[in-house]
This record gives structure tokens, sequence and C-alpha cells, in this order.
């Protein structure tokens, strides 16, 4: 600048220039003032360039000045290769924001410190900035100055966050409802399984029961995927797994079922490290995942359906983009499609219950977020990148785990009613239950004593007429709870076996019953044959 300002101040006004000593006063006092301009520019270049913000002035839509901040956001290496036109560098659906708020600044000189939008990067990445724009001159006709900070962290940070709220007052509805409608779905089971009892081959009405029971089971485990989605049942027996296998299995599957036009990839790396995980949840989100995908490819004449598994280490500043997440080892899950992809406001909502593209009869909307529950109470991450027409890609992270854990012991399901004998106390504060516990265990040969509460039960303890040689207790009742009733059996009768049920409880988990003293903890909707089979077990063990 120093040298154009020579030119023009010195060479064309027939000022001789001279550098050298014995200056004329007349020029000393030019090249002083020059240097300070000089000065001045470069404190202001300093400050413009390095601001930690993007600059750009745009002028009739047209960008007249953007400095390296701006084009580094944007991925933009060679200044002459930026694009004149700002709306060049606007997310589509972001434009019409950006005009109004244009307008309002240098029109209505209003000035708006807030608002955001998405640009995109010259590598096609989608960035989230706030913009603060004042209106200015710029050679003597209006332009607005916007300063542009990338918020895209942020960003994330904040949906993530908005969704764990979202879902946590959905959980909340989902966990009030709960415990009532198990009491219900356990009076509709147990009494299709009575009659089933009864009923014989020949009989016409059994297929209307054995219908009744299949649909109170199918109601059982759709409250289960509820409370799954919405993160409210995250007590899970995990063990140390081999996630390879798991997923090997439910390839064989999706293999199996998938329509040949799908062409199915696998890439899963050597010596893959173990998590702390449930076989069965694990298998259902590779499912759902790929169930997904497929859909998303239905249209098409054909289309590719990828599958990774891979060890992997992840950096700080990669886990930034995650809320909670800590660096270090993790499996990672991934898996690609083809197909039609997600526009922003639908990749915004995936993991919402109930919400879904799919048409009336195709899927319920919780396929997605009973996956996000799942990998949550895994202590796992996802990522989705997906667009319009270009596909989705799903990341999924767990977190590795070496050491071995105990694995719980499964009973297997026994479908027939187990009898024995003994003398059994059955407590629950619904009549229609106790009812129907009763009845199914006189059939199995027990002597059976009901309660309808807590105050009910302890008082066949204290008047220590009859033998008791196991009581079933509710835990949710009116007065005296469940808890508070095994407290009190247990401190007259110590080594009592004890049954406790409950139709839902956010705070309650087998470990903490067997620590109350508890035999066995079956959550409602059991199925009666399932509870013979208990009792049976725990008796012949207290023998």
């Amino acid at each position: 600048m120093i040298d154009w300002l020579k030119k023009l101040f010195f060479y064309n006004s027939d000022i001789e220039f001279n550098t050298g000593s014995g200056l004329d006063p007349d020029y000393q006092k030019l090249l002083k003032k020059y240097n300070k301009i000089d000065q001045s520019e470069k404190k202001y270049r300093l400050l413009v360039e390095n601001g930690g913000d993007g600059v750009v002035v745009v002028q009739d839509d047209k960008v007249k000045f953007v400095n390296k901040e701006m084009l580094d956001l944007l991925k933009i290496e060679d200044r002459k290769a930026a694009p004149k036109d700002f709306f060049d560098y606007v997310y589509p659906d972001d434009v019409d924001d950006v005009m109004i708020n244009f307008e309002n600044n240098i029109l209505l000189k209003q000035r708006d410190e807030h608002y955001r939008i998405r640009v995109v990067g010259n590598d096609k990445s989608i960035i989230w900035v706030e913009i603060k724009s004042v209106a200015v001159e710029w050679e003597k006709r209006p332009a607005s100055l916007a300063f542009i900070r990338d918020i895209t962290k942020q960003k994330m940070l904040e949906d993530e966050l908005r969704q764990a709220q979202r879902m946590e007052a959905i959980g909340t509805l989902a966990g009030g409802i709960t415990h009532d409608f198990n009491n219900i779905l356990t009076s509709i089971i147990g009494s299709a399984e009575l009659a089933l009892l009864d009923l014989d081959d020949k009989n016409e009405v059994k297929e209307a029961f054995e219908l009744i029971h299949e649909s109170g089971n199918r109601a059982r485990d759709l409250v289960k995927q509820i409370l799954t989605a919405t993160r409210k049942k995250e007590t899970i027996m995990t063990e140390s797994l081999n996630i390879g296998a798991v997923v090997k299995e439910a390839l064989k599957l999706i293999k199996s079922t998938f329509p040949s036009n799908i062409i199915i990839k696998v890439e899963i790396g050597d010596n893959l490290k173990n998590i702390n995980g449930h076989a069965t949840q694990i298998h259902q989100i590779v499912m759902n995942l790929c169930t997904n995908a497929m859909h998303a490819m239905e249209k098409d004449d054909t289309g590719t359906l990828k599958v990774g598994l891979n060890n992997v280490d992840l950096d700080t500043e990669f886990v930034e983009k995650f809320l909670d997440m800590e660096p270090g080892a993790y499996i990672e899950l991934k898996v690609s499609d083809t197909g039609q992809g997600m526009e922003p406001g639908v990749k915004a909502r995936i993991f919402d219950p109930y919400f879904t593209t799919k048409k009336h009869g195709k899927g319920t909307g919780l396929g997605l977020a009973t996956c996000m529950g799942i990998v949550k109470a895994h202590n796992g991450y996802i990522k989705v990148e997906s667009e319009n027409e270009n596909g989705s890609i799903f990341y999924l992270y767990f977190p590795v785990n070496d050491g071995k854990l105990k694995k719980d012991k499964i009973v297997s399901n026994n479908k027939k009613l187990v009898k024995g004998e003994g003398n059994i106390l059955f407590v629950d504060d619904e009549q229609v239950i106790v009812n129907l516990g009763q009845k199914m265990l006189t059939n199995a040969g027990y002597s059976v004593m009901t309660a309808l509460s807590g105050d009910d039960a302890l008082g066949y303890f204290e008047i220590n007429k009859v033998r008791i040689d196991l009581m079933i207790t509710d835990m949710a009742m009116p007065g005296m709870t469940g808890k508070k009733l095994i407290a009190e059996v247990l401190k007259i009768k110590p080594n009592l076996p004890i049954i406790l049920c409950t139709g839902y409880s956010e705070t309650m988990t087998k470990k903490a019953a067997k620590a109350m003293g508890v035999s066995q903890y079956m959550e409602k909707p059991y199925e009666l044959v399932d509870l013979s089979f208990e009792v049976k077990k725990i008796l012949d063990k207290a023998r």
C-alpha cells in the first residue's frame, strides 16, 4: 500500500522522492502520515484475518470481501476460486432466511445478532453458523457486513440434549402407564392360560383363547419395546460379548430373507475386541437397521447394503461431537445403504418414537427409537449421515471390554404347568390377579391363601396360626408396599422364600431384590406357567 501512496502523492506531484538524509520538511510530514496509514491498515487486517470469525461484506447479493477465516471455514484454499454470489455458500433450505435478514439489515437498518443458518463447504459438508450482521456503506453504497461463527459442534450437542429431554418426557409418560397396563396384561394372559388348561384340542373355542394369549404376549413385547425406545428400561443383563459373532448370525438371517436385487457387502475386521453387551438386543439392532435400509431401497431396481464392524480408537476431537462420550477404544458398527436418504427435517426426528415415513401398516415407528434405547443402555453412541437421494450411513460405537463378566443363568421357558405342594401366600392389590394366581397355583397342587394389601398379608405372620412356605407379593401396593412388607415379614420369618412381582419400577432390579432377601424377582406380565416353574424351583431348593 505504501508504494501505491508514494506513486500517487509523490511521483504525481513533482516532489522528488528521496530516502536519504536531509529530507524536505513537507516530505517528512507526508511520509510520517502515510506510515501511520500503513500501520493502521496492518492492524485492522491483522484483526480481520485472525479474529476467529469469518467476515463477509455482501452487496447486491455479491461478495465484495471475504476474510481468510471464512475461506478456511468453507474449506476454500484458493481465494480466487471463492464464489462471488453469497447464496452459493448458503444451504438451499436456508436461503429464504438469509434473504429476509439481509433485507431487514440493509433496508430497515435492523441488526439481527443471533440468526443461524447452514452453509455448504467446498467439500459439500454442511456447517452450522451463527451470523451477526451490520448495515454499512461499501464504496458509498449500502451493504451488509456479516460476522460468521462456526457453531456446528455446539448445534450437535444442543440437538442431542434436546433429543434426550424429549425422550425423557416421553419415557416419563410411558413409565407412568406401564405399571397399570402390565397389570391388565397379566389378567388377560393369565385368563387365557387358565382357559387353555381346561380346553382340549377338539374344543372349537380353543383357537380363540390361543389368539388372545398370543395377542397378550405381543402387547407385552410392545410395552418392553416402548420402554427400551424411551430409555426407561436400561437394567439389562450383560456379559463380555463377541459382537462379531452376533452380527454374523444376524446377517445370515438377513441374507436369507432380503430380496435378491439388494447386494449385501460385509466387512468384519479381524481380532475384534469384546463389549459388555446383551446378544439378543445387539441382534435386534442389526436387524432393525438393515430392515430400514432395505425399505429405503425399495423404490430402486437394485441397491447395496454394507455392514462393517471394526476396532477403532477415538480421539478427543472426534468424541467432542457427542454428549458425554469419552475418548478411547470402541467397536464401530457401520450400516449404510444406497437408498433414498433423508431430508434434514426427517433426519432430525428419526429417533422419536412413533415417527415414521412408512405407509400405514408398514411399521410402528419404534425401530430406530428402539435402536437408540438399546445403544444408550450399552453406554454407546449413534451418528447418522444422510442426504436426500444419496443414501444413509449409521455409525454405532460401543465401548470395548476385554474382561470376563459373569454370565447370568437363563432359565429355559417351561410351557407346562409345574406341579408341587406347599402353602403359598399370594399378595396383590388387584383382585383379578389374586384370583388368577390362586386358581393356577391351586391347580398346580398348592394350598393358597390370599391378601389384597400388605397389612392383611402381615397379619398371617403375626397370628402365626398357619404355616407359610412361600410368599408371592406385588411391589406397588397402597398403604404398605411390597418392599416394606418383605422387610417386616423377614423380621418374623428370616428364611422365608419370597417372589417379588412388579408391573414396572425404575429403581428395582434383580440385584436390588436379592439384596432385600428376595428369592426371585419377576416382572409383569408373567405367564402363570412360568410362575409355577419358579415356585417349584424355589421350594425344592428351600427343602
